[in-house]
């Protein structure tokens, strides 16, 4: 049973309780120096960049011109002997004390930083006051001066280098007036079981050195560790409970940074050591935003009918599960994918052009997208070739009939022309350029004649026909001098041509 112990706090000294440890168990704050360095190495895998480092100055005869000066977020603080650091580790899942460092000065020079405790315990998330973090860390009696009081500066900075200070309180040092009988608390686990391993191996040992003793070697090791405990009054490991009835030391208004920021300090101590216990402003750290990496596939040309095969991929960082979907951004007819959903997949097209399809993953909160280019071109068409030879014609001799013909060809090239006399009277039909469309023809007699256009292109041929409907005038008359007859008089009049 740990008993109330009665403190100064700041300069006018305020009372405290230390809170009962009846039923509890303890975690061990003190190390042999083998278990010591067993643990340092279980535990260095565990170092993160994002540290919380929240120091105690440590001031401890309470004399301000001894010991070293240190900065702090408020300026020098000076009469500084030692230097308590928890180191909280935060991370996505949650915060973490990774150890616990004890500086101390020299010639007015503080010291390199030793380990005092690996840590691994949980930095109590939530524990603390207003919804704060609840650390706790503890320096072993033994360490500091067995009288006087001791002035602590708390004094903070988050992993980003944001700061925060407490106002200084008093701890009276030395055993309390009365701590009650021990708490059994057991050794954390990876001490416990290095301390087993050790003891397992010595029982071993001494098998080989003293075989006929083996069995009594074997009832120490289950005697010890069963036995393994050692007397504390505060477990380490986050919770609050065993700080029932201990008021805070200090308290601070909530204006520090993240990470940094300290609300409340608490103290307690037994026999062998002193706990303290700062509420801060720890979080965890954000879950870093997913990136999502999304690529398209190269960009292609096809002819129709072809489909477009369409290799694309997407990825997710750190990796999880992604939604893709294959559309179409621009482009002038229709796109049908064989199968939207998958990033290789065919497409389709109603026309010939230019497209843009997209192909866009999501894991529910980010997206991202890719698109690329296909060029869709006509299927080629069957050579043709179109031949007009113009509109059917009536004429009068001797007139000249004038042939309008014309031709086309798919795909475009250079055309032949050739007119040539088809059908009608067996008389001359005399064309001016047989090998132009448009062109002249004269006939020597009246009748109807078909004409036919032929043209030749790409090694196709093909022809149209015309019909010329040409009259003769007759023959010309003589003109008849005028003549004056008697009334009731005849006249003959004969007509030569």
């Amino acid at each position: 049973m740990c008993k109330a112990i009665e403190h100064g706090a700041g300069a006018g000294g305020s009372a405290q309780a230390a809170g009962s440890a009846s039923g509890r168990q303890a975690r061990a704050v003190r190390f042999g120096p083998r278990a010591f360095l067993l643990l340092c190495f279980a535990v260095v895998g565990n170092a993160q960049a994002a540290d919380q480092r929240f120091a105690l100055l440590l001031d401890t005869d309470n004399d301000s011109t001894t010991g070293c000066v240190v900065s702090t977020a408020s300026g020098p603080v000076s009469g500084v002997d030692q230097v308590l650091t928890t180191i909280v580790t935060t991370t996505n899942s949650g915060a973490t004390v990774s150890r616990i460092e004890r500086q101390t000065c020299s010639a007015g020079s503080l010291g390199a930083a030793n380990v005092l405790n690996p840590g691994s315990w949980s930095a109590g998330l939530g524990n603390g006051a207003n919804g704060t973090a609840a650390i706790e860390t503890a320096i072993a009696l033994d360490l500091l001066p067995t009288s006087g009081a001791m002035r602590v500066t708390p004094a903070s900075t988050n992993s980003t280098g944001g700061q925060d200070i407490a106002a200084a309180f008093l701890v009276p040092l030395g055993a309390p007036a009365s701590s009650g009988p021990p708490v059994p608390a057991p050794l954390s686990q990876v001490a416990l079981l290095l301390l087993t391993a050790t003891l397992i191996a010595l029982a071993f040992w001494w098998r080989r050195r003293f075989p006929a003793q083996f069995n009594v070697a074997i009832s120490l090791c289950l005697v010890a560790v069963s036995t393994l405990v050692w007397a504390a009054s505060v477990v380490l490991d986050g919770n609050i409970s065993d700080w029932s009835g201990v008021a805070p030391a200090v308290t601070s208004p909530q204006s520090g940074p993240v990470d940094a920021d300290m609300l409340a300090i608490y103290w307690q101590k037994d026999a062998s050591s002193v706990y303290f216990r700062i509420d801060a402003d720890v979080r965890a750290d954000a879950s870093p935003a997913a990136t999502i990496t999304v690529s398209a596939g190269a960009g292609q040309s096809i002819t129709l009918p072809a489909a477009a095969s369409l290799i694309g991929s997407a990825t997710r960082n750190p990796a999880g599960a992604l939604t893709l979907a294959w559309s179409k951004t621009t482009g002038p007819g229709t796109v049908t994918f064989a199968t939207p959903t998958l990033a290789s997949t065919s497409a389709t097209f109603s026309q010939s052009g230019s497209y843009g399809l997209t192909l866009t993953a999501t894991d529910g909160a980010n997206s991202n997208s890719a698109t690329v280019t296909v060029t869709v071109a006509d299927a080629p068409q069957s050579p043709t070739i179109t031949v007009n030879a113009g509109a059917d014609e009536n004429i009068t001799l001797p007139a000249t009939a004038t042939l309008a013909g014309s031709a086309a060809v798919t795909p475009a090239g250079a055309i032949v022309y050739g007119w040539s006399y088809l059908s009608g009277p067996p008389a001359a039909v005399l064309f001016a350029d047989t090998t132009r469309a448009g062109t002249t023809v004269t006939f020597d007699q009246p009748g109807d004649y078909v004409l036919r256009l032929t043209a030749t292109a790409n090694a196709l041929s093909n022809h149209a026909d015309v019909t010329i409907h040409v009259v003769d005038t007759g023959p010309a008359l003589a003109a008849i001098p005028d003549r004056q007859l008697a009334l009731g008089a005849t006249m003959k009049l004969v007509l030569a041509g």
